[in-house]
């Protein structure tokens, strides 16, 4: 007798896994959108302050600044500002973006790429701003005047 080969009917799992394996593959490629470092941008405008390029970005009245208090720091040397623990946010080796808790327990909205040279600009609202950017000095009397 010759052989004979019979058909199975297919049960639907290979669609099952197909979905099981895309639903990771997708989560991965929107977090990757989401919180892939981009360049950072302040804008300083008469009434505002605005960073942008991030998901954490966010505008700031200028009201809402306490710029009697903004100062230029150097991470390295005031440990006492260096982002301790993230609450919320992105801490890879040369960036942190999002919210943190400082060494000295204050809330901190961080936008560091470099530690050395930091505009610390305490608000109104119960947190901090940290923002690396190349001329902070220039930042701070943008904002001063």
């Amino acid at each position: 007798m010759a052989s004979q080969v019979f058909v199975v009917p297919n049960s639907g799992g290979n669609a099952l896994l197909a979905c099981l394996l895309l639903v990771p593959a997708a989560l991965v490629v929107i977090l990757a959108v989401v919180f892939w470092p981009r360049p950072l941008r302040i804008q300083v405008t008469p009434q505002e302050l605005k960073v942008s390029g991030s998901v954490y970005g966010r505008t700031f009245a200028r009201g809402d600044l306490e710029l009697e208090d903004a100062r230029v720091v150097d991470l390295g040397r005031e440990r006492a500002l260096v982002p301790a623990r993230r609450s919320n946010g992105v801490a890879l080796a040369n960036y942190q973006v999002g919210w943190f808790r400082l060494k000295n327990g204050q809330r901190a909205l961080c936008f560091l790429t470099a530690r050395d040279k930091v505009l610390y600009l305490p608000t109104k609202n119960s947190f901090v701003l940290l923002l690396s950017v190349s001329e902070p000095d220039q930042l701070l009397a943008a904002l001063g005047t």
